[in-house]
């Protein structure tokens, strides 16, 4: 195995609720995945943690850089930390192999304050639309094969109940 193929990568994950949730019906954005590693498959938006930066910092700028939403980041929560094996095979979109990575995702939670045009699509070539999902929805997904990005199912099927304090 290569040295590019053993490292542990951080990512950063966020809920961003909208203002209109509440404890019983949390509302957060996701968005289908372009890219190969869970190509069209849901996930909340986020990236990797850069050298130097704090989690809070990698969130408010991955939000900020994929949906053009500006949180603040004083008012970002940690939400929980999820381990991530994503195995090496055949790619969603019919293209060659996938290699396998390993990632240990921080999931953060912030609040959009409904200011402003919501969302937009800042990075086509790695997103499709992004749109406001409940958690009821997202559990149900997850029942589907192939309808959640690994982190994220991940997430539900190991530390589904932090996400009952969401809001």
């Amino acid at each position: 195995m290569s040295e590019s193929e053993n490292k542990v990568r951080v990512g950063v994950e966020v809920f961003i609720l909208h203002p209109s949730s509440t404890p019983s019906n949390p509302l957060f954005l996701m968005g289908k995945r372009l890219v190969p590693h869970g190509h069209d498959q849901w996930a909340n938006p986020g990236g990797h943690l850069e050298f130097g930066e704090t989690l809070e910092e990698c969130a408010v700028r991955e939000v900020l850089e994929e949906t053009g939403l500006v949180l603040q980041k004083e008012k970002m929560k940690f939400l929980t930390a999820t381990n991530s094996l994503m195995e090496a095979g055949p790619r969603r979109d019919g293209k060659e192999g996938l290699e396998g990575k390993h990632y240990v995702a921080i999931w953060m939670v912030g609040t959009w304050n409904g200011k402003g045009a919501g969302p937009r699509n800042l990075e086509g070539e790695k997103n499709g639309e992004w749109e406001w999902v409940g958690l009821e929805e997202t559990r149900r997904w997850a029942g589907v094969e192939g309808m959640l990005f690994q982190p994220v199912l991940d997430l539900l099927r190991e530390r589904g109940e932090v996400l009952e304090s969401l809001v």
